[in-house]
């Protein structure tokens, strides 16, 4: 039994982004225990993914993972099944996902009557009973809540009638994956992290009916990504090669989230565009927009590409979104490839939607063999202790190297295929038991050669390296002054290891070395980034829910701005909104941790919910920024359009209607005043975000200057 560890909870995050509701911070669940299988380091070190492809495997997953999302539970029915009896997550999809099932040219479009989970129910549409079908799609949904369809509806098909596709009729088993498909589907839940496992606006992925091509596109065409939350896919965005890591499948179905990515980003940042659209993105890949009249005096835009560009395929070429999914696709799975092909500025973009992570094979390894110096820590401890020969420690460490190869072939999405270039297999090995060496090193202190010393850290080596105490006082002291950490670890490990007498000291500065600030800080840090990735689809909903609100507040400049939660960086905002935006902003901020959802989490104590916010402000303000901006083109366009269609009109208004004027003599200048106050009360809109004086300025201009 090993204690969970930050390491295995960040994969596992990554991987599922959920946690089960206990006691303790949300980061890393303390008290659960788990059981490992140790049989990787024998005759199991050279099997791959793909070896484990087996129902046994499946369902240990779906377990773990229902056990892990298992939060408060549903009520009501579905068919025959009691929600409330149901794990969460189960009873979740099919709240969500249940009625689209199965064969909908039938009224019962699927026999559930003897199931009594998820998976069960794909099973009886495969039929096969205990396959692994149900486990693959079940689990697609566990990682992603995303629906992996199995049913005979293609969204946006030509007919609407169920099993019809292009023109003909499809047995539901066409619509199904077959086993390389699955097993695809299956490695590719594992690979993607977020922001693809928490995609907001997507729902559904379906194939189109095998042997078919997509309905009113050209032949070559594999998969369509639609930002009304669906992907399509045919054969060929399908193919898995046999036995191995390899296939379209894996760019092709990643090329289209990235699509879904790229319209999410896009709706986050600015409200009109791609993300692939704006200035940064178009400029970095030699991308412009030409717009012009033909012929027939139709506005063309077209987008055309700088002779020079350096973009990943010759599809990446033919616009910017296209560039955009090819890019991150083929980052994913061709690393190497793609470096020698693009800028490192290209790199760079790419390597923020996967944590900073490099996928060139050498960088692979690298961080293979630097995370198992820290994963092992608990192991090489133990191994120490119980060795009483400077041999057995060598035999020791010799097999948790092993045993980390074979975890790494197995339970990497990419370790096998890495592991087959010849270097990386020749090397690892060495650099993996060189970071365990050196955490050896670190983990010596005076007096562990003692045998009394060596048993009793035998019967308590997980008291003593166990990391709540390091991730507790960090959340406390995470802004606080230097001395502050160690001498908050110091007061809570301190007690826990006075029965180790003199060798108590010694132990305090192993602790403090081996979760020394800086190292918890980046693990904590990189943690709930990617954590907070998977709230910018509720923050949005948050941060508009407030925008809205403020709106709806007659605006006024009377009363002076209150508060400095939300600051504008630059220009203006009227007064009223603004003070309205910094009243809810704590609670919108509040209200977006607060908005409990499968796959998500909430801090249980008073220090972590501080630091989470404290990391989820400068995005909430971030998106609030980019509401300001979209609001002051909103105003610009206005003008523009009020300026085109009424410039005149108001120019007329002024002069054929006198009510204005003041009486008595007045000078050019005040007459000229007079009318520009009047004038502007003729323009509409509510303006929030500049000075309406300033913003006609020139339409007033032109409608009074000389007025007599």
């Amino acid at each position: 039994m090993k204690r969970i560890s930050l390491f295995f909870l960040l994969g596992l995050f990554l991987t599922s982004l959920s946690y089960r509701q206990g006691e303790g911070p949300a980061l890393i669940t303390y008290k659960k225990e788990i059981q490992k299988e140790r049989s990787l380091a024998s005759e199991e070190s050279s099997q791959c993914m793909r070896d484990l492809f087996t129902t046994q495997t499946l369902k240990g997953e779906v377990k773990e993972l229902e056990t892990l999302m298992d939060t408060n539970r549903l009520s009501g029915r579905w068919k025959h099944l009691d929600l409330s009896e149901l794990p969460t997550s189960a009873a979740v999809f099919l709240t969500k996902f249940g009625d689209k099932l199965g064969d909908k040219t039938t009224s019962e479009s699927i026999d559930a009557s003897n199931c009594r989970d998820v998976p069960c129910l794909f099973n009886t549409l495969y039929g096969t009973p205990d396959g692994i079908a149900g486990y693959v799609h079940y689990l697609w949904f566990l990682r992603t809540g995303i629906y992996l369809a199995a049913d005979n509806v293609v969204p946006d098909q030509q007919i609407q009638t169920p099993g019809i596709y292009n023109g003909k009729s499809h047995p539901l088993v066409s619509y199904l994956l077959d086993d390389d498909e699955l097993y695809g589907f299956w490695r590719l839940s594992k690979l993607l992290k977020a922001p693809y496992s928490t995609l907001t606006y997507l729902k559904e992925i379906q194939r189109v009916p095998r042997g078919e091509a997509m309905e009113g596109k050209n032949s070559g065409a594999c998969g369509l990504a639609n930002s009304d939350g669906w992907i399509t896919v045919s054969d060929s965005c399908l193919v898995v090669y046999p036995r191995s890591d390899g296939g379209y499948l894996f760019p092709a179905v990643i090329h289209e989230l990235s699509h879904q990515l790229d319209f999410e980003e896009g709706r986050r940042l600015n409200d009109d565009f791609f993300r692939s659209h704006m200035r940064d993105y178009t400029e970095m890949t030699g991308f412009e927009m030409m717009e012009y009249l033909d012929s027939n005096g139709l506005n063309i835009r077209k987008w055309l590409l700088k002779p020079d560009s350096r973009l990943v395929s010759d599809y990446a070429k033919t616009s910017p979104h296209e560039s955009f999914a090819e890019l991150l696709a083929y980052y994913v799975v061709d690393g190497d490839d793609v470096k020698a092909k693009v800028d490192q500025a290209a790199l760079n973009f790419a390597a923020g939607y996967f944590q900073g992570k490099n996928f060139e094979v050498q960088n692979q390894a690298d961080g293979w063999a630097t995370q198992a110096g820290i994963l092992k820590t608990n192991d090489v401890l133990k191994a120490m202790v119980s060795c009483s020969s400077p041999e057995c420690l060598d035999q020791s460490l010799s097999l948790l190297t092993q045993e980390e190869l074979g975890r790494i072939r197995s339970l990497e999405p990419d370790g096998c295929r890495v592991l087959t270039n010849p270097l990386i297999a020749q090397t690892l090995p060495g650099k993996i038991r060189e970071a365990l060496n050196e955490t050896t090193a670190k983990l010596k202190f005076s007096g562990s050669e003692n045998p009394e010393m060596k048993q009793k850290l035998l019967d308590n080596f997980d008291l003593v390296l166990n990391p709540e105490d390091a991730y507790t006082s960090y959340f406390i002291c995470h802004s606080q002054n230097a001395e502050c950490y160690p001498r908050e670890v110091a007061s809570r490990k301190g007690p826990k290891l006075e029965e180790f007498g003199e060798a108590k000291g010694a132990l305090l500065a192993l602790y403090l070395e081996t979760y020394r600030f800086e190292r918890v800080q980046d693990e904590v840090i990189s943690f709930y980034k990617s954590l907070l990735s998977s709230r910018e689809g509720v923050m949005k909903i948050k941060t508009d829910e407030l925008w809205e609100s403020c709106k709806q507040i007659p605006p006024s400049d009377s009363a002076p701005p209150r508060g400095n939660d939300y600051v504008v960086r630059d220009g203006y905002m009227v007064s009223s909104f603004y003070h309205c935006l910094n009243q809810g902003f704590n609670s919108g901020l509040n209200a977006t941790l607060d908005a409990v959802k499968l796959r998500e989490f909430t801090p249980k104590n008073r220090e972590e919910r501080s630091f989470v916010l404290h990391l989820l402000k400068p995005k909430f303000t971030e998106t609030l920024d980019h509401k300001l901006q979209n609001g002051r083109k909103y105003e610009l366009r206005y003008r523009e359009a009020f300026t085109t269609q009424y410039g005149t009109w108001l120019y007329n208004q002024m002069r054929s209607n006198r009510y204005w004027v003041p009486r008595g003599r007045r000078t050019q200048s005040e007459l000229e005043l007079a009318c520009k106050q009047a004038a502007i009360k003729h323009i509409g809109g509510n303006i929030f975000f500049h000075l309406k004086k300033e913003l006609y300025e020139d339409l007033l201009k032109k409608t009074c200057q000389g007025i007599n």
